[in-house]
């Protein structure tokens, strides 16, 4: 069963697009996410036609795709973060995968922080 999140999470992935099967199995990995409630941002600094054909099996995701001619992580890693509409941010590289469960555990992390948070304000 697919849920969703109350807060939106987005995924910054920069990449230079020269890890292909990484970047599949990155994609699978989110795709089997138990809670939808994410967006993907990834930054190509390179190779920009190799993620448009990869991501093209993913339509499924909310996936935004940044095109950079300038490299360097920091640059692509800002460029990405203006491009970002969650609430919280998850910086990845292309070569992570994560449990089908991961968003799923990070959304009720952060509800309970919200909840303790609350309760010392009291």
């Amino acid at each position: 069963m697919i849920m969703r999140c109350k807060t939106l999470i987005s995924i910054l992935v920069p990449t230079l697009c020269e890890r292909e099967d990484e970047i599949k199995r990155l994609l699978k990995s989110l795709s089997d996410q138990t809670v939808n409630q994410f967006e993907i941002v990834f930054v190509t600094q390179s190779n920009h036609a190799i993620l448009k054909s990869i991501i093209d099996s993913y339509r499924h995701l909310d996936i935004v795709h940044v095109e950079l001619d300038r490299k360097g992580l920091s640059y692509a890693r800002n460029q990405g973060l203006i491009q970002c509409k969650g609430e919280i941010i998850l910086l990845s590289d292309d070569d992570c995968w994560y449990k089908n469960d991961a968003v799923e555990k990070l959304d009720m992390s952060l509800k309970l922080i919200r909840i303790y948070s609350l309760y010392l304000q009291e």
